[in-house]
């Protein structure tokens, strides 16, 4: 599974104790746990926040969870989250319902942790398509013609997450230039898709910022490629 200490997950339940029950479990498992009491606040912490998964509530008011289920579906930049629904209905209409809107798994309340963890180890194990890797290197960052020298903590095949205590603008274009062992380098163009500030609420005090590269010629995915096994060969974690 994903690094559970790097994974955070939206709780969504207008429910206190339920709430407080899940974000219990997800700490025991290593998991980071945000809180929403509403789908309007789902919606608002999804904007700022990309959680690796939300637990989502059904029964919310004034707009209950297949609501939401069916507005982040909708929405591009929030799709691609797994949405994985929490109910103390088990009919087999309401299921049907959720599964037909795209949602990731269904958990009926009271929510057994073994069924948690396999819900979530089965969702974020289907949306990481590349293997990622845990290391601390210096590389370059070019942000609207400056410079920065940044320092990563992941980086994979399909981006890179790096260090700033003031992270760049979410969608802005930026261009990483990675170092090789012999001195040489090579460039790649990403894109800013997740921010993180020590200064917003419910952060673990990393900050920095997700780039996502862009589509890339053969040559240079190859490159990439041969370069993270490099790293690999080298020791570092692979998360």
């Amino acid at each position: 599974m994903t690094d559970p200490k790097k994974s955070t997950i939206l709780v969504a339940d207008d429910d206190e104790i339920s709430g407080a029950y899940l974000g219990i479990f997800l700490k025991k498992m290593g998991f980071n746990p945000i809180h929403a009491d509403s789908g309007l606040d789902v919606l608002r912490l999804l904007n700022l926040e990309r959680p690796a998964a939300v637990l989502l509530d059904i029964g919310m008011e004034p707009i209950n969870g297949i609501v939401v289920l069916k507005h982040i579906k909708r929405e591009v930049d929030l799709s691609s989250i797994p949405v994985i629904m929490v109910s103390g209905d088990d009919s087999k209409e309401t299921i049907e319902k959720c599964r037909i809107n795209g949602c990731a798994g269904y958990l009926k309340k009271p929510v057994p942790i073994a069924e948690l963890h396999k819900a979530l180890e089965g969702c974020l194990f289907a949306r990481r398509k590349h293997c990622r890797v845990s290391v601390n290197k210096e590389v370059i960052v070019i942000y609207n013609e400056k410079t920065y020298s940044l320092i990563t903590e992941t980086l994979s095949e399909g981006g890179v997450y790096v260090k700033k205590n003031d992270p760049f603008p979410l969608g802005t274009e930026v261009e990483v230039t990675l170092p090789f062992l012999d001195g040489g380098s090579f460039s790649l163009q990403g894109t800013i898709v997740y921010t993180k500030n020590p200064l917003e609420k419910d952060t673990d005090g990393l900050s920095g910022m997700g780039i996502q590269f862009k589509a890339q010629s053969d040559d240079a995915s190859k490159t990439l490629k041969e370069y993270i096994e490099t790293i690999i060969a080298e020791g570092t974690r692979i998360v």
